[in-house]
């Protein structure tokens, strides 16, 4: 496994995400993913986008850009 960023991917157990994939939109980035059992039951619910922005060290961090918010 390759990690390509802190906060990208789900190093938590149980993880919050599965199947995710990066899309590059016309707003920049963002991660698609289905929901991995919230509320400790499996739904199959796609996650909303949750975007992903690039930081100064060149890593990908999901979250808006710092001061966008």
């Amino acid at each position: 496994m390759v990690a390509v960023a802190e906060g990208v991917v789900d190093c938590f157990n149980p993880c919050a995400r599965y199947a995710a994939r990066m899309l590059e939109t016309e707003h920049g980035l963002c991660l698609l993913a289905f929901a991995d059992r919230p509320e400790g039951r499996f739904v199959g619910e796609i996650m909303g986008p949750e975007p992903v922005h690039v930081d100064a060290a060149g890593r990908l961090v999901l979250g808006p850009l710092p001061g966008t918010i």
